[in-house]
C-alpha cells in the first residue's frame, strides 16, 4: 500500500522485471527564481504558457553534444514564451533527443508543468539535470519577445534533463527578464 503511494505521488518507478527505483529531485519550474512585488515573497507564479515554434529541426553542435546525437541531426524543438499576469518574463527553447521526441510530440506543450505532463502522459520521467545560469544582454528579437528594450540585462539559463541510465530527453536555452530574477538559496 506504502509502495503504491509512493509510485502514484512520481516518488518511486517500478520497471517491470527490474524493481522500483527511487526517483531523484524534484524539478520545481525556474519560475522559482522569478519574483513579482505584488505577489508577496513566497507566492508561486501560475504562468501561462505560449508556444511560438513546435516541431523538428536541426541540432546545433552544442545541442546535439548534450542530447548526445551528431551535429545536424533533426531533433524535436519547442519555442515557449511565459507570460504572468499579460507580462512576458521567460522565452524557453527546448530540444528534444530524436527518439524521446518521437514519444512526446504530441504533448500539450502549454500545460505547465512539462515534466509533470512527460511522466505522467509518456512515461518520460526527469530524474536528474546540469542547469546553468548567467547575466547577459538581450538580443533585439528576445527583447522584443520579453517586451523590454534591447540589450536589457536577462539570465540565461541553460539545462540538459536526463532520464534513466543518464540519457538526455531535453537540452533548454532559456532568457530570462532580470528585472525579474531574484536567486535564492539557504545555506545551512
Amino acid at each position: 500500500m506504502a509502495v503504491a503511494e509512493l509510485v502514484r505521488r512520481g516518488l518511486l518507478h517500478p520497471q517491470p522485471g527490474k524493481g522500483t527505483f527511487v526517483l531523484g529531485p524534484s524539478f520545481r519550474s525556474l519560475e522559482r527564481f522569478f519574483r513579482y512585488e505584488s505577489r508577496g515573497r513566497d507566492a508561486r507564479l501560475s504562468p501561462e504558457n505560449q508556444v511560438l515554434r513546435h516541431g523538428m529541426r536541426k541540432a546545433s553542435s552544442a545541442t546535439a553534444d548534450a542530447l548526445g546525437v551528431s551535429p545536424g541531426v533533426e531533433v524535436g524543438y519547442v519555442r515557449r514564451l511565459r507570460i504572468h499576469e499579460g507580462e512576458p518574463f521567460l522565452l524557453v527553447d527546448s530540444y528534444f533527443h530524436p527518439d524521446e521526441w518521437r514519444r512526446i510530440e504530441s504533448a500539450d506543450f502549454n500545460r505547465h508543468s512539462l515534466y509533470d505532463q512527460l511522466r505522467d502522459a509518456f512515461g518520460v520521467y526527469i530524474i536528474a539535470a546540469d542547469e546553468y545560469l548567467r547575466a547577459d544582454l538581450a538580443s533585439p528579437a528576445e527583447a522584443r519577445l520579453l517586451n523590454i528594450p534591447a540589450r536589457s540585462a536577462v539570465i540565461r539559463i541553460e539545462r540538459t534533463a536526463c532520464t534513466f541510465g543518464s540519457r538526455p530527453v531535453e537540452h533548454r536555452h532559456a532568457v530570462g527578464r532580470a528585472d525579474r530574477f531574484q536567486y535564492h538559496v539557504r545555506l545551512e
